[in-house]
């Protein structure tokens, strides 16, 4: 860090910063690797999946970032986030009905 002179306590931290976050993107890149290790598969089997949803575009496969979300992901995630929601208001409003809700909601106070 030295190398081009004397450096101000604020400069060092700069320059430490940027090799820190640096190394933080070349260390936590998603892999093939780390997928599989995580899901207990075949690192082969979690390639090809994750080929395969290459292949849809849902997600990008790059020697640099690794596995990146690709352009398709906000379509699927557009549909997931509307059914998921209208479903999840329906489970709340059938707890509401049966009691349940009030039920969860006064667990916290019982203690």
């Amino acid at each position: 860090m030295n190398k081009d002179g004397v450096k101000t306590f604020t400069e060092i931290q700069k320059n430490f910063d940027l090799m820190s976050m640096s190394n933080l993107s070349k260390i936590n890149k998603l892999a093939f690797a780390s997928i599989a290790e995580v899901l207990q598969l075949p690192r082969e089997t979690v390639r090809r999946k994750v080929l395969q949803l290459e292949e849809r575009k849902i997600v990008k496969v790059d020697a640099v970032s690794g596995i990146i979300l690709g352009p398709a992901y906000k379509v699927i995630y557009k549909e997931f986030v509307s059914k998921t929601t209208i479903d999840t208001s329906t489970l709340v409003k059938r707890w509401k009905t049966n009691g349940t809700l009030d039920r969860l909601l006064q667990m916290n106070d019982k203690k």
